[in-house]
């Protein structure tokens, strides 16, 4: 073979194989989607409590696995118990002062009865002119008084079965600040950001930990609205983990955010103030894992990964969904 021959045949073969290459490459770019701008992310359960006070003892170190309602801590008990007591004794008095106001009602009630009945049989004999219109009159003003003491007696017990549920109230509420004194987990998961000690004061609501999910994990990745076009939900996504660049997970594209990551800022850009530049915006899309994570990957919340959606696949539906 000539040399000119050989330089001919060398220069097809490069030809050849420049024209695969960028034939693979255009049907990569037609067929794939891909971003690094992903993470994967998780339930993170924060740990606060209800009430304030002063914790007594805690029962679970950081980076420990815990089962859910598992005890996490103890807020010192004693204040909200002698307040518990003390609402138990205010609702003891107030079932005694309704018994009270009952035994009064029925002898306002009999006294009512004996009263109106003589009343009546005074009438009767007034009628025929065997009493004075003084004795009448008399007889008539007890009968009107028990009347009136009957109708207070009622009022009465009224006011007592009133005090009696403010009083229920309160012993359910204090019963609920004693149960309130022991924190339990949320869910199965890991503590993390535990920040507490006993003998620390808290306020109710302060973070004290978190308990992090490690059992079900999703990615989040955040692909440019230029790349949306052809996405649907169902697709089929090959994840690859930053910190274990060895191992292809394979996942499904589980929704697209309604909105741009921008609209959920802090301060979101307002483009009808000052000079407009245009920049192209990301939007969230929710990956899920299709089989089951192995075990020997250690995956955490936050841990960045690269997502690349395959565009062939199709949702049955043959609709986009966004959710």
């Amino acid at each position: 073979m000539t040399r000119k021959k050989l330089l001919l045949t060398l220069a097809a073969v490069i030809g050849i194989a420049a024209l695969a290459g960028a034939s693979r490459a255009v049907y990569y770019i037609i067929h794939f989607e891909t971003t690094d701008d992903a993470q994967i992310q998780g339930d993170i359960y924060p740990v606060a409590p209800k009430i304030s006070g002063y914790v007594g003892r805690v029962y679970v170190k950081e980076n420990e696995r815990v089962e859910a309602g598992a005890l996490l801590l103890e807020l010192e008990p004693r204040d909200y118990e002698v307040k518990r007591d003390t609402a138990r004794a205010g609702l003891e008095r107030a079932q005694a002062a309704v018994a009270v106001a009952g035994a009064q009602v029925q002898q306002a009630r009999a006294q009512r009865d004996q009263s109106s009945t003589e009343e009546k049989r005074y009438a009767t004999l007034l009628k025929r002119r065997e009493v004075s219109e003084q004795q009448y009159e008399a007889v008539r003003a007890t009968a009107i008084s028990a009347a009136a003491a009957y109708d207070a007696a009622l009022q009465q017990v009224g006011v007592e079965k009133a005090r009696l549920d403010e009083e229920k109230a309160l012993l359910e509420a204090a019963e609920l600040n004693v149960s309130y004194t022991t924190l339990h987990a949320p869910a199965a998961g890991i503590v993390a950001h535990k920040s507490i000690e006993p003998g620390q004061f808290v306020q109710a609501g302060q973070p004290l930990m978190a308990i992090v999910d490690t059992d079900n994990l999703w990615v989040v990745a955040n692909f440019k609205e230029t790349q949306l076009q052809k996405m649907h939900t169902g697709q089929e996504t090959r994840i690859k983990v930053d910190a274990y660049p060895e191992h292809d997970l394979t996942g499904m594209i589980d929704s697209i955010s309604p909105a741009t990551g921008a609209r959920f800022a802090l301060l979101p850009p307002d483009n009808a103030t000052g000079n407009f530049v245009k920049v192209v915006q990301r939007v969230p899309v929710k990956i899920v894992f299709r089989d089951a994570l192995p075990e020997r990957l250690n995956l955490l919340i936050g841990m960045s990964v690269e997502a690349e959606v395959d565009l062939r696949e199709t949702p049955a539906s043959g609709h986009a969904s966004v959710r």
